[in-house]
């Protein structure tokens, strides 16, 4: 592998890792496995959106807002029909079978007339008396309704190919990122030079705006190695969520870097201690294989340009010890509460002491000894390393403290601000794993002591409240490779000083790599919703 073994930016490296690999170049790989479009998209066509059946398309949305609030689901059925009589012109679309898919084609607005609606034929005589005002063309059993040009424009593709496909199991829209970086690059390259502009101007910002061009500027790249966008509504009586995926273009570095991710393991979440309480849990796996190389060289300019440090010969040894030493396996557990946030992590390495020497070699070279200020959108903050934090079951400790200069806020957020001694971040390195302990308080050595006792089986494991867990065991089940699950409503409690209800249930985003897509998934039962809601009326 390896993985980027600072485990609480997991999320975010996964998401840099697509972007780093836009510059990358590799074998041609076998497509997705989806068919083939017999005739092609028109190049001007950005979307389409596809509805299972026509009346009933968001029964799944239906079904989850009249769980969350009785009655209301009714409201998404007719609101969601008059907003596609609205957009299409008519008042009905009388006519057309409501139980056959129903598909919305947009192409770029800078093309003319933008939107076209194809649905299946019951009644000609009643369906043109509905499409009155519109142009409609009917083929096949098919009518493809709309203005006049969009029709022409988009008739062959749609009757060739989009009559033909099987009806889609959920709502989906499908992006045509070719057409997008067609009509619109240019707009977003100009609005990045406005942003970058704005950054250099604003004290404290202009490194982060190199940080953000970067990370625009590789997610366009990126873009260019997909061929579609494919958004899903995944919608019940109990869930709702939006998966979003991208869909690689054969040969490209994106489609190897998919190709070799795997779903993620539970190992390391059994291996953490056991908390009082839990907000959050994540488990991860991540890997780079022959893609490192041109992963890597975009973290250093990342760290370098956030720690205002120039790049050495030393440093970039340093990150490359620091990546030898990690298996990209990664476990979380934390808590959030008014006075602090608190987590522990474990991460998988080929050997421990190895992985924490890495680090403490690392961190040495980029802040150095002493204290190191860094200002980020004039926000100041002070590092300070601890490079010897005591041992425990012979394990050496080690860990740095960051403290926000209170001084370079606002008043009014300087006296509301819950970290005013700053938080400590210890790591240590074992066995076959590197722990770090987080917290606001001095306390995070004798917390990094519960991990490796947790781990080695020497201390109480952690026990996740039985519906965190299952959510967790389903991201596993579908095969993604991170997940995060969140207890929302218990860390409203917290804050609003009301008892938090039982973690029944909680808000999930996940990454996968399922079929040959790169997936970013966002869930929330309907049940944690409840829950939220209760909190919020005080209950």
């Amino acid at each position: 592998m390896r993985l980027l073994p600072y485990p609480r930016f997991f999320a975010r490296v996964a998401t840099f890792a697509l972007v780093a690999l836009a510059a990358c170049h590799s074998a041609p790989l076998a497509g997705t496995g989806e068919p083939v479009p017999t005739v092609p998209p028109p190049a001007e066509l950005l979307l389409e959106v596809s509805l299972p059946r026509l009346e009933g398309g968001l029964a799944g949305v239906a079904a989850y807002a009249d769980h969350v609030k009785p009655g209301t689901g009714g409201l998404v059925s007719s609101q969601s029909m008059q907003a596609l009589h609205s957009l299409m012109g008519v008042s009905s679309l009388d006519g057309a079978r409501a139980d056959a898919p129903a598909v919305l084609l947009v192409r770029s607005p800078k093309a003319g007339p933008p939107q076209a609606l194809l649905v299946a034929v019951a009644d000609e005589a009643k369906l043109r008396k509905s499409a009155a005002g519109i142009a409609i063309r009917i083929e096949g059993g098919h009518a493809l309704l709309g203005p006049q040009a969009a029709v022409d424009a988009l008739a062959p593709y749609a009757f060739g190919w989009v009559a033909r496909k099987a009806a889609p199991a959920a709502p989906i829209a499908i992006v045509h990122v070719p057409a997008l970086l067609a009509a619109y690059r240019q707009d977003l390259m100009n609005g990045l030079e406005q942003m970058k502009t704005a950054m250099a101007s604003t004290p404290g910002t202009a490194s982060m705006g190199d940080i953000f061009d970067a990370e625009v500027s590789g997610f366009v790249a990126l873009l260019e190695q997909s061929s579609a966008i494919e958004i899903r509504l995944e919608a019940s009586a109990d869930d709702a969520g939006i998966d979003l995926a991208l869909v690689p273009k054969p040969g490209t570095s994106l489609a190897s870097f998919v190709a070799l991710q795997k779903p993620a393991s539970d190992r390391l979440l059994r291996k953490l201690p056991a908390m009082k309480s839990t907000a959050f849990a994540a488990v991860g796996e991540l890997h780079l294989g022959s893609l490192r190389a041109s992963f890597q060289p975009f973290i250093e300019q990342i760290m370098a340009r956030f720690l205002s440090v120039p790049l050495d010969d030393k440093i970039r040894a340093g990150l490359n010890a620091w990546f030898d030493a990690f298996t990209g396996e990664i476990a979380i557990v934390g808590d959030i509460a008014p006075e602090g946030m608190q987590f522990v992590e474990l991460a998988g390495a080929s050997d421990g002491s190895k992985a924490a020497q890495a680090s403490r070699s690392l961190f040495a070279s980029l802040v150095g000894a002493g204290e190191h200020t860094l200002d980020n959108f004039g926000v100041k903050s002070v590092y300070t390393g601890i490079p010897d934090a005591g041992t425990h079951d012979g394990v050496a400790l080690s860990g740095y403290r960051v403290k926000v200069d209170l001084s370079s806020l606002p008043p009014a957020s300087a006296k509301s601000y819950p970290f005013k001694n700053g938080m400590v971040t210890t790591f240590a390195g074992w066995d076959d794993v590197f722990g770090v302990a987080v917290g606001p308080t001095t306390d995070s050595a004798k917390v990094m002591g519960s991990v490796i006792d947790a781990s080695r089986g020497k201390a109480p494991r952690l026990e996740l409240a039985t519906g965190l867990r299952a959510l967790l065991d389903s991201s596993r089940a579908r095969g993604e490779s991170f997940a995060m699950v969140m207890n929302l409503s218990g860390v409203m409690a917290s804050f609003a000083k009301v008892p938090a209800p039982a973690a029944r249930s909680g808000l999930v985003f996940a990454f996968g790599f399922q079929g040959g897509r790169a997936h970013m998934r966002v869930a929330l039962p309907a049940e944690h919703l409840l829950e939220i809601i209760a909190v919020t009326a005080g209950k």
